[in-house]
């Protein structure tokens, strides 16, 4: 086996101090890669320490991937249908390589395989690539461990996918620390429920430089699991997963907001903005209940624009034109500052077909050209217009 030693390794520096701004950018940053040089970054890691890391976000990226799109999408993806063949190549196949080359290659066509992306999905070859991978990548020993959890690709075994899990813990691997601090923090795993096991577990995930297990740790600080309660600790461990793409960490963050506690002043509209940032993802789910359940108590321009553009609700976007048209304008090019991505290519179109109806108004010019300078990405955050964010046709505004 090639796997790596783990006992020089240092662990990822957390910046405990990133403001809002810094967190967003790397977020938006993030999550605008295109799904195929997910692929490619995996193969052209430096080392075995950036492997992992890199793994560890790609990881949740692809699972995202195939939250927001359809599985024709997936299968159909141009560039990594591309990419997944040149691998199968014959050619390829039978060219001299390092281990390491193998290996990895091996792991892509795993992950392939398990999402389906460029392939169609298929759990016992996604098993198979895993298992070629695992001679030399920990990760690919969490994968396996992951998929006999699930009964994906194997017959449901906790005691095999327990240890299968240990051993990618042991050779390093931050989503295999991640996952053992799960069955000590809830009793999951075979494992008997100890909070200050699992604290142990995820701080080395965290060191690792898993946003998972950075999430994890802001947690444990919120809920008191293993460690005194520390909502500042909490909240910038969110924030740090946040700035690796870890959409979910923005579920704390926004009830936080939204309450005004755990250490954060009461702000629905950056609430509303959080909750809205978890559907870029294909999180819709949880990020509408939100909502929801923010406007129940009083109408707020920022919650319904938010809301609006979100689940796809003309009515709530109208009213909050109708009571407050520079509002809109404003919330807008707030959008626009943070990358202007925020706003699909038809769900621009869909905005401007709505103001037509409006050109009495005299804002409504500046909404226009404000929607006129609006980027328009070729992959990543522009998914947002494929089904599961927006349905076809984009936003239905009316």
């Amino acid at each position: 086996m090639f796997f790596r030693n783990t006992s020089d390794s240092k662990s990822t520096p957390i910046d405990t101090d990133i403001t809002e701004k810094e967190m967003l950018h790397s977020f938006f940053k993030v999550i605008d890669v295109p799904i195929e040089q997910r692929f490619k970054d995996l193969l052209e890691a430096k080392d075995d320490a950036a492997l992992d890391k890199e793994f560890s976000v790609s990881d949740q990226q692809l699972c995202y991937y195939q939250a927001r799109t359809t599985y024709s999408e997936r299968v159909n993806h141009p560039e990594a249908k591309k990419l997944i063949q040149s691998l199968e190549n014959p050619d390829n196949q039978n060219k001299p390589k390092t281990p390491s080359q193998f290996y990895r290659e091996q792991l892509i066509l795993g992950l392939a395989y398990y999402h389906g992306i460029g392939v169609n999905k298929d759990y016992i070859k996604a098993r198979d690539h895993y298992m070629l991978a695992s001679g030399g990548i920990p990760a690919a020993r969490y994968l396996l461990g992951y998929m006999l959890e699930e009964g994906k690709g194997f017959e449901r075994n906790e005691k095999q996918a327990l240890i299968f899990m240990k051993e990618s813990a042991a050779q390093g691997c931050g989503e295999g620390y991640r996952e053992l601090g799960y069955g000590f923090h809830f009793g999951t795993h075979t494992l008997n429920k100890c909070h200050d096991s699992a604290f142990k577990e995820y701080k080395k995930s965290a060191d690792q430089g898993s946003p998972s297990g950075i999430y994890s740790l802001g947690f444990c600080f919120e809920e008191k699991v293993g460690v005194p309660q520390n909502f500042t600790k909490a909240n910038a461990y969110f924030k740090q997963a946040v700035s690796y793409g870890y959409a979910l960490a923005f579920h704390p963050l926004g009830l936080a907001y939204k309450r005004g506690d755990s250490g954060l002043s009461k702000d629905v509209a950056k609430a509303a903005f959080y909750f809205r940032l978890m559907s870029l993802v294909g999180m819709t789910e949880v990020n509408g209940n939100e909502l929801l359940k923010l406007m129940q108590n009083q109408f707020d321009i920022h919650v319904s624009y938010h809301a609006a553009i979100s689940l796809n609700d003309p009515k709530l976007f109208n009213k909050a034109y109708q009571i407050d048209a520079n509002k809109i304008l404003e919330l807008v090019n707030e959008d626009m500052k943070w990358g202007s991505e925020l706003l699909s290519t038809q769900t621009r179109e869909r905005l401007q077909a709505f103001l037509k109806k409006h050109e009495a108004n005299p804002v409504t010019a500046k909404i226009h050209e404000a929607l006129k300078q609006t980027v328009k990405h070729d992959d990543g955050i522009t998914m947002l217009m494929l089904p599961g964010y927006y349905p076809p046709g984009g936003l239905a505004l009316s």
